[in-house]
């Protein structure tokens, strides 16, 4: 298989590419389902077949729709800290203008008596 390929998409650490089953793009193969994929051998077949070619694209496009999503993720959490640590700035302001008005309109209320 394509090295990219081997170790972006397909296998992992229990089933590495060199165990993972491969199934058979032809009818007249229906023995080859059942064993794990010799690599030299079924990699041609498979990587030239027009559905596997249509699937690695599919897959590198989901692979990059990811990323990006990934990205927006964290920009998006990155907003929202800016966004939480304004509001709390916003809200100590606020609570000190309260106090303020506050205070002043209780100079006023003993300057009155």
């Amino acid at each position: 298989m394509d090295s990219e390929l081997m170790h972006s998409i397909v296998g992992s650490y229990h089933k590495p590419p060199e165990r993972v089953f491969v199934p058979s793009f032809t009818q007249n193969e229906p023995s080859q389902n059942c064993h794990p994929a010799n690599l030299e051998v079924t990699s041609p077949k498979i990587l030239h077949s027009p559905n596997s070619q249509a699937l690695i694209l599919a897959l590198k496009t989901l692979q990059e729709k990811i990323h990006r999503l990934e990205l927006e993720r964290t920009q998006a959490e990155d907003n929202l800290n800016i966004l939480s640590r304004e509001a709390a700035q916003y809200k100590k302001a606020l609570e000190n203008e309260t106090n303020e008005r506050n205070l002043a309109h209780q100079e006023l209320i003993k300057q009155k008596k």
